[in-house]
């Protein structure tokens, strides 16, 4: 098993990460499981797709971070997976950072875009 310390992971994507994933805890909320075979699918994590504005960036931003929390922990079970569905596009604000994780599969079917709202990154 390769044990991960620290991984930046809007930076295999291609981006720039800088912000630690402690600044963003996950919320406490109930989302509606839309896909029930992939717990790890982040329309799970309520990502919006197809939309760039810079509430819904966050928003994506957040649900990556809570997929890849809960694949990591073990919350989704035996999957480990987090996937982007195909046939969709999520836009993102940028610095996700998450360290220790262990085992954990992004596949990425869709599209990943960096938001242009650059005046919004936090």
């Amino acid at each position: 098993m390769r044990r991960v310390q620290s991984i930046s992971f809007l930076c295999l994507l291609g981006t720039i990460c800088v912000v630690n994933g402690a600044d963003f805890a996950p919320a406490a909320r109930k989302l509606a499981i839309v896909d029930p075979d992939v717990p790890g699918n982040i329309l799970n994590f309520g990502a919006v797709p197809d939309l760039t504005d810079a509430a819904s960036e966050r928003l994506n931003r957040l649900a990556f971070f809570d997929a890849l929390n809960a694949a990591n922990n073990g919350t989704l079970g035996d999957d480990r997976r987090v996937l982007v569905p195909a046939h969709t596009t999520f836009s993102v604000m940028p610095t996700i950072r998450i360290d220790d994780l262990n085992d954990v599969v992004v596949q990425i079917d869709g599209r990943i875009l960096l938001s242009k709202n650059v005046h919004d990154y936090q």
